[in-house]
């Protein structure tokens, strides 16, 4: 599924926020820098959580948040205990690996799900971190992307629309393709930086959104 036909059928319950985007000129570093400054204790969504995983130290860039998962129960496997489910996509639990801004502090992701284990095969993957906000109670942020993997490169490569289509697949597998979760609220990050990839390839957020999906909505979990 497209983006376009995400959006599409989604249009009558979104709701913008606007804030400032970053200026392109700026750079990853500028990126960064803001993404730390705006983590804190007890705080709403956007500013509890970093807008990117990290390398160890929190000072790389790897993937972008694209999704939040609200009002979870707190643990560290939740988004997992829904998305293993046949109407969430039926994921497997994975290792983590990265790192999270959370409450001001850099920590390793609390858990990751992959819709197969088979690491030489293509695969929809997301890592997650949770942590309390004052606007999304237990909130985990996410992500999701399609990994392609490359013989050539001997790894799971993320190519130019990678994070769109692994956030639009959540998305479809959570509201749209029976899951029945609400439809997400979509808030403006800005968090839209190209980041390396296989070969120097290029792939971002490129729209710089974040979709917040209810944890609760209409699921029996």
């Amino acid at each position: 599924m497209s983006l376009r036909d995400t959006f599409s059928r989604i249009e009558a319950a979104r709701r913008w926020r606007k804030v400032a985007a970053i200026p392109a000129a700026a750079g990853v570093a500028a990126a960064l820098a803001l993404s730390a400054m705006l983590a804190s204790a007890d705080a709403p969504i956007d500013q509890t959580f970093g807008m990117y995983s990290y390398s160890q130290g929190c000072n790389t860039a790897i993937d972008p948040v694209s999704i939040v998962f609200t009002n979870g129960n707190g643990f560290y496997n939740h988004v997992f205990e829904h998305a293993k489910r046949s109407d969430h996509g039926g994921y497997e639990e994975r290792a983590g690996g990265q790192y999270f801004w959370d409450n001001g502090g850099c920590t390793s992701s609390d858990d990751s799900a992959a819709s197969n284990n088979g690491y030489l095969r293509d695969r929809y993957h997301f890592r997650y971190e949770v942590a309390p906000t004052t606007n999304g109670g237990q909130a985990y942020a996410a992500t999701p992307h399609f990994d392609d993997y490359d013989a050539s490169y001997g790894t799971h490569c993320v190519w130019y629309y990678g994070f769109i289509n692994g956030r639009s697949d959540v998305i479809y597998r959570w509201i749209l393709d029976g899951a029945e979760h609400n439809s997400p609220y979509w808030s403006y990050w800005g968090n839209d930086i190209g980041i390396a990839k296989c070969g120097g390839a290029l792939a971002g957020n490129w729209d710089g959104y974040v979709a917040y999906i209810n944890m609760v909505g209409n699921d029996a979990y």
